[in-house]
């Protein structure tokens, strides 16, 4: 019987099956680093899950995911929104080695949804119909056999394309300031 439907699911869908990595299970990289902490401004609780940008933190700072994506597969995580303190929150990938702590002309190999509803890219960026505010859940979707990013919130995915020709390997990061703080949901 659970043959059955999984053919018929297969047939309904047709016969090019994209392979499922799975939801990802993220924890902040550096959790168990204390004066890495106190040297960021940032405070990894949870058993690193969680992260807060201390209050006296004036520029943004990233911390990474502590897995590197790669290979094929779709891929997803959830990130809480728990404070923003009216600063705008960055959730995205970017390339290993690298660091996005806030859009500028430097470039980076990466895409990010700020909660100001825009994705950022490099030097450039584009309404996305997908601001976020405290309380709701940024939703990361990753293909990396066309190497496409779709992002979302509470749910509601907007499949515009975005992330042509990011690297193979790939980091989640956020980048946030001044008493923000988010949780990586399991």
């Amino acid at each position: 019987m659970i043959t059955d439907a999984y053919r018929y699911d297969v047939k309904r869908n047709g016969k090019d099956i994209k392979p499922m990595r799975g939801y990802l299970i993220l924890k902040w990289e550096n959790f168990d680093d204390k004066s890495w902490q106190n040297e960021n401004k940032l405070k990894i609780t949870d058993n690193g899950f969680s992260v807060e940008a201390d209050s006296n933190l004036r520029t943004y700072k990233s911390i990474m995911g502590d897995l590197t994506i790669r290979g094929k597969g779709t891929h997803k995580w959830d990130v809480l929104v728990e404070r923003l303190n009216n600063e705008t929150v960055y959730v995205g990938i970017c390339g290993l080695g690298e660091i996005f702590d806030k859009p500028s002309g430097k470039g980076y190999n990466g895409w990010a949804l700020g909660s100001d509803g825009y994705i950022y890219s490099k030097k450039d960026w584009k309404w996305h119909n997908s601001a976020f505010k405290e309380g709701d859940v940024v939703n990361v979707f990753i293909n990396m056999d066309i190497k496409h990013c779709y992002f979302g919130v509470n749910g509601v995915i907007r499949y515009e394309v975005y992330g042509y020709s990011f690297p193979d390997k790939v980091r989640p990061f956020v980048s946030f300031k001044k008493g923000g703080k988010l949780r990586m949901l399991q």
